[in-house]
């Protein structure tokens, strides 16, 4: 599910969010003063039996009463995917590479989740790949939770509007840009797939010293060597 106003936060099957705001020079996908956390869903299948609508997604658009949120049936139809899902235009035979951090001890049962709510199909696979490195998930470490929260939206919504595709989560070692360079460039040297998500970023304003302008450069080269393997890149 995803809301119209900036935040994350966990829900019982999904996240409740489309952005942070970030201010840091060295990390990405932090929470920051000034952005809305969302709130637990809550089902009403009564109105739609076969697929589950939430409670923030029967309120005003203009939030009067709280956050207004969509499904995947809201996204589809706005952006005419059903049509082409309709047409055999799955993402049957593609693969959608999501980039994060850290990783998430619950992606798959998140997304199994996900998919049984609104009568999804399972994708044709779904692989983790964890950089090496990687500390081991500490639930007690808001990065890391907050993190989680970034996975699940990222799967779940890949998934969500091409249903056919595989999936190959790539989690770095940390939130770091150099560590999140790697898992791009990982990913980009030995193709793991035809689209590479990555759903986060950082301000550009803060990366205009010596050491913010190598940053930039190190993601322009991981970008190009994307565009020359024709690899197409979300951000």
């Amino acid at each position: 599910m995803r809301t119209s106003a900036l935040g994350r936060r966990w829900a019982a099957l999904t996240v409740c969010a489309t952005a942070v705001l970030f201010g840091s020079t060295a990390f990405a996908g932090q929470m920051k003063p000034g952005s809305v956390p969302g709130e637990k869903a809550t089902q009403l299948p009564k109105l739609a039996p076969n697929a589950a609508v939430f409670t923030c997604e029967t309120r005003p658009f203009d939030e009067s009463a709280g956050l207004f949120c969509y499904g995947p049936g809201a996204i589809r139809k706005a952006y005419g995917i059903d049509s082409l899902i309709n047409k055999g235009y799955t993402g049957k035979g593609r693969t959608i590479v999501i980039l994060d951090a850290f990783g998430s001890p619950s992606v798959a049962t998140d997304l199994a989740n996900f998919d049984t709510v609104y009568g999804l199909p399972a994708p044709p696979s779904l692989k983790i790949i964890t950089m090496p490195g990687t500390p081991a998930f500490d639930p007690t470490d808001a990065d890391m939770v907050g993190w989680t929260g970034e996975i699940a939206l990222d799967t779940q919504w890949a998934h969500a509007v091409a249903p056919g595709a595989n999936i190959v989560l790539v989690a770095a070692k940390s939130n770091s840009d150099e560590d999140l360079i790697d898992g791009l460039n990982f990913a980009v040297k030995n193709r793991l797939g035809d689209v590479i998500s990555m759903s986060f970023g950082e301000s550009e304003a803060f990366l205009t010293d010596a050491a913010g302008r190598a940053v930039v450069k190190a993601w322009e080269r991981g970008f190009k060597d994307a565009r020359n393997r024709r690899i197409t890149l979300f951000v």
